[in-house]
């Protein structure tokens, strides 16, 4: 849902610094990130009548979902994604293995939250269900990041798609398959790509072996170069532009915009206003040339220097 606090992966080997975010597609290194503008703190709040759960942070990510199921009774639709939460049939989240728990029940809806895979974020939702046309249901869906974030690459989103969501979005299921219409809103800076939130790798994986897979890692040996090898030369590092070699299809950046990317580092005389060291502009282009944009700028906060971290 939103992010704060991945590993920038950095070319060669190296990582320089930690992103203010949490990249929720992958929750993984990458070559790139998201151009995403932090220099003016704003409030993001999506309008909406439905309940949301709140969050502690002034500044998060949050997206909402209105979902309506012709034909399925909001029983069936509420069992079926209270079978998700409880990992019923194998079920696993196919947004990189998060874990939800189920935090409350009214009458007409329910409260749960959803922990990353790598068990560093937390994100709360909550849902409710009336009955509409001759036996179907509407769904009310809201999910808030915890923590101060902006962009949330679909994650927020994905927290409430992947619990009804069924074969025709290519989600696993843990009983029963639904025929839905679905509409979304979000905050400022968050998405709500639907391809976003089911990771193949995911969806492969049994659940004993993803959970002993998020146990190690990143796995044992690999580290920064800095790390490894006892000093980095940030300075060095961030003395010209990185020309990006091999650059994976995401969400963010699709394949229309694998053109000339690359990646500047400027460290900024002082700390940011939310404590960033580093700006990070980020530059992608087609094949016509035209600049991906319009927003091309993170920043990235040291947390070690030695390291490369």
């Amino acid at each position: 849902s939103s992010f704060v606090g991945s590993l920038l992966a950095l070319p060669g080997n190296a990582y320089l610094a930690q992103l203010h975010h949490r990249h929720r597609r992958g929750e993984m290194l990458s070559s790139m990130r998201r151009p995403v503008a932090v220099a003016l703190v704003v409030s993001v709040a999506v309008s909406g009548a439905e309940a949301c759960p709140g969050s502690s942070s002034f500044v998060h990510a949050k997206a909402q979902v209105t979902t309506t199921f012709p034909s399925t009774s909001c029983d069936d639709v509420r069992a079926e994604m209270k079978a998700r939460i409880d990992g019923q049939g194998g079920w696993v989240d196919p947004h990189n293995g998060g874990t939800y728990t189920l935090l409350s029940e009214i009458a007409d809806g329910f409260s749960a939250e959803r922990v990353t895979g790598n068990k560093k974020y937390t994100d709360k939702m909550d849902f409710t269900f009336q009955a509409s046309g001759a036996g179907g249901c509407e769904l009310q869906g809201c999910s808030e990041s915890q923590v101060t974030s902006i962009a949330d690459f679909s994650t927020n989103f994905c927290n409430l798609h992947d619990l009804y969501c069924g074969s025709s979005d290519g989600c696993p299921v843990a009983s029963k398959d639904f025929t839905y219409t679905e509409t979304s809103t979000k905050s400022l800076g968050a998405s709500t790509d639907k391809t976003a939130c089911v990771v193949q790798d995911a969806v492969a994986i049994s659940p004993p072996a993803l959970r002993s897979l998020a146990a190690v890692c990143p796995p044992s040996g690999f580290d920064t170069q800095g790390a490894l090898e006892g000093g980095f030369d940030w300075q060095w590092y961030v003395r010209g532009k990185w020309y990006i070699q091999q650059q994976m299809v995401l969400s963010y950046l699709p394949k229309e915009y694998v053109y000339c990317v690359t990646a500047q580092y400027t460290v900024l005389d002082k700390p940011s206003l939310l404590g960033y060291d580093i700006q990070v502009d980020n530059y992608a282009e087609n094949a016509e040339g035209k600049a991906q944009g319009p927003i091309r700028q993170i920043c990235a906060k040291i947390v070690n220097k030695a390291e490369g971290k």
